[in-house]
C-alpha cells in the first residue's frame, strides 16, 4: 500500500502493550488497534471495542434459506 504510515504509542513504559495504528498521506486511518507481548495483558483493542456495544438478540440472516434455493429473478 502506497503512502501508509505505520505509529506506535507506548505511553505506559511498564506496560506490555502499545496502540497501535497507520494512516494514509491523507490522514485517513485505515488500521487501529493494539499489540502486546506475552500471555498476559488487559483487554485488548477489538475487545474494548465488542466489549462498548450492546450484543445482538436473536441473530437470523438467512432464517428460511436452504442450499440450493434461486432468488427469484432466476426461478424461471
Amino acid at each position: 500500500m502506497r503512502g501508509v504510515k505505520a505509529y506506535v504509542d507506548k505511553s505506559d513504559a511498564e506496560s506490555n502493550v502499545v496502540k497501535i495504528w497507520a494512516t494514509k498521506e491523507s490522514g485517513e486511518i485505515v488500521l487501529e488497534g493494539s499489540a502486546s507481548l506475552g500471555p498476559n495483558h488487559p483487554e485488548n483493542y477489538v475487545q474494548k471495542l465488542l466489549n462498548s456495544r450492546p450484543t445482538a438478540k436473536n441473530l437470523v440472516v438467512l432464517e428460511h434459506a436452504k442450499i440450493g434455493d434461486r432468488s427469484a429473478a432466476e426461478k424461471n
